[in-house]
């Protein structure tokens, strides 16, 4: 019976071991999803931002092109067209759009004849693909061209150009500007983001026209048009935007999860992708803790067969461990707040934020910052985040206060976003509770207040003790020696001696506590002053013998 009982509690214990590797693994499991949909949805995020930036940096450069294409064609319907104001109004143009690397135009021949800079003799253009494009089809609109290296800068630029019309709607040649790739390389490494991250910019054919990395890889070349097979797979399911895993056939070697948006307008391809490795270390951290858990609940239910009582504490034990880590895990957050630039209205916030704050997040957006913040007036706002605004990151405590009335401390980190396209200009702010590390300060300042007050205590007392006893002491000292100078036997005489000595020598030491409180005071000075060594050891001897 004994052995049939430790039988089936061996079976329950295994079965329970079963279930609860079952349980930990599909934990695992959802905890895995939750961080690759995360990462999903960040690399969508900023694929979207990426492109929307470029886009309306497109924009600017095609309103300039537009502009100089309408006055060129005005100058040719007076008949005498003045080369030397079309080029000044080009110049005027590339000055207000500081994307422009250079802004020119040419005849029907292809021959560059308007604008700053031009060599001569002038440059033809005539047996480039986007002049004959634009030159056969009047409907076209901006063209943007392949990436090629400037004969004068010796760089990488990109270039984009428009169709100049005579007054009858004949062709009359092109305008056509250019930004050089660099400068997008340097705008794109602004983001921050993981090391081995990457944004890449692809022309219309998927050819690399600017590519950024995060960890000082070696770059794609420009122009390379070669792409992973699941990027393939992915433009097949939806040409226009879509999440893919590149899996270990990446272009470069590393495995990323990838976003990408192609743009509508330009027909652009922007890809945002993030390390697997950066994606998933919150999960590897939560899974090393559950699988640790789970080590402990196994050991303590392995006891368990050998023990019922003990084996039942140490599941409960574990089940409630387990339990609490898992509801700590679902809790684990940071507020986000978007704050749009002008106004500091509130224009999204995440569920922790809204949370911590005691709000929905349908009510925090009808607030601003100076509604949760009381450090931001109305009147400096702006001022207050001047130097925000020209790109330096902030990171700075204040107060925030909740829909109850309550004011917590906080921790902000704050980033600002440009304008792009409907978004306004806005900044991200990352909010961090620090109710309990101001607590912890606090009394760690009340623990500091309290020694420095027991201390200050301490020496009152002791400077006060002193100059009680002097008092006594002195009077001793000074009857001792009038006693002294009467007629006394040797036997007296000498005790009276030794009295006078041994109180010389108290006050010595009350003297001496008197100088530790003036050494606490900083009112301590040392001084040199003759003695006599025979009554110096005299006096040390009569205190003995």
């Amino acid at each position: 019976s004994i052995r049939a009982n430790g039988g089936l509690l061996f079976i329950g214990t295994i079965f329970v071991v079963l279930a609860t590797l079952i349980l930990a693994l599909l934990t695992l499991w959802n905890l895995r999803n939750e961080a690759l949909a995360r990462v999903a949805l960040t690399t969508q995020n900023l694929a979207k931002s990426v492109e929307q930036t470029t886009q309306t940096m497109l924009d600017g450069i095609d309103y300039a092109l537009q502009v100089s294409a309408d006055e060129i064609t005005h100058e040719l319907a007076s008949g005498r067209p003045n080369e030397a104001g079309i080029t000044q109004f080009l110049g005027r143009q590339q000055e207000r759009f500081p994307n422009l690397d250079l802004l020119r135009a040419t005849n029907e021949l292809g021959e560059a004849i308007y604008g700053i800079g031009i060599p001569k003799p002038p440059a033809s253009l005539a047996q480039r693909d986007y002049f004959k494009q634009l030159r056969d089809d009047p409907t076209l609109g901006l063209v943007m061209a392949e990436p090629i290296i400037g004969k004068i800068s010796q760089k990488w630029i990109w270039l984009a150009a428009r169709r100049i019309n005579k007054p009858d709607g004949s062709f009359a040649g092109l305008v056509y500007g250019s930004v050089f790739i660099d400068d997008l390389v340097k705008s794109y490494e602004s983001l921050k983001l993981a090391p081995g991250s990457v944004v890449s910019l692809r022309d219309k054919d998927l050819g690399v026209i600017a590519r950024t990395t995060f960890d000082g890889a070696p770059p794609i070349p420009i122009g390379d048009k070669k792409v992973s097979p699941a990027f393939k797979v992915a433009l097949q399911l939806n040409p226009l935007e879509g999440v893919f895993d590149n899996g270990n056939e990446s272009v470069d070697g590393t495995r990323r999860t990838y976003a990408y948006r192609k743009n509508a307008k330009y027909g652009f391809t922007v890809l945002v992708g993030i390390p697997m490795d950066a994606a998933m270390a919150e999960w590897n951290k939560q899974a090393g803790l559950v699988l640790s858990l789970l080590l402990v609940f196994v050991v303590g239910s392995v006891s368990f067969a050998r023990s019922t009582k003990r084996a039942w504490q140490a599941q409960g034990k574990s089940l409630e461990m387990l339990t609490k880590t898992q509801h700590a895990m679902d809790q684990a957050g940071i507020g986000i707040h978007w704050v749009d630039a002008e106004t500091g209205q509130l224009i999204y916030v995440n569920r922790h934020a809204a949370e911590m704050l005691g709000y929905s997040e349908t009510q925090m957006l009808s607030l601003t910052v100076r509604d949760i913040d009381p450090n931001f007036k109305d009147q400096d706002f702006k001022q207050a985040t001047a130097s925000i605004r020209h790109g330096e990151p902030a990171r700075f405590e204040s107060i925030n206060l909740t829909g109850d009335g309550r004011r917590i401390p906080v921790e902000l980190h704050i980033y600002f976003v440009a304008a792009y396209k409907q978004t306004p200009a806005h900044f991200i702010s990352f909010v961090l509770d620090i109710s309990e590390r101001k607590l912890i300060e606090a009394e760690l300042l009340k623990a500091r207040d309290q020694a420095d007050a027991a201390n200050t205590a301490k020496s009152s007392f002791l400077a006060n003790m002193s100059h009680e006893i002097r008092t006594p002491m002195n009077a001793i000292i000074g009857l001792a020696h009038l006693m002294l100078n009467t007629s006394l036997s040797h036997k007296q005489h000498d005790y009276v001696t030794r009295i006078q000595g041994a109180s010389q020598m108290l006050l010595g030491l009350i003297n001496d506590i008197l100088d530790f409180s003036k050494i606490e005071a900083g009112q301590m000075h040392i001084e040199a002053t003759d003695f006599q060594l025979d009554d110096v050891l005299n006096k040390v001897t009569s205190m003995i013998l």
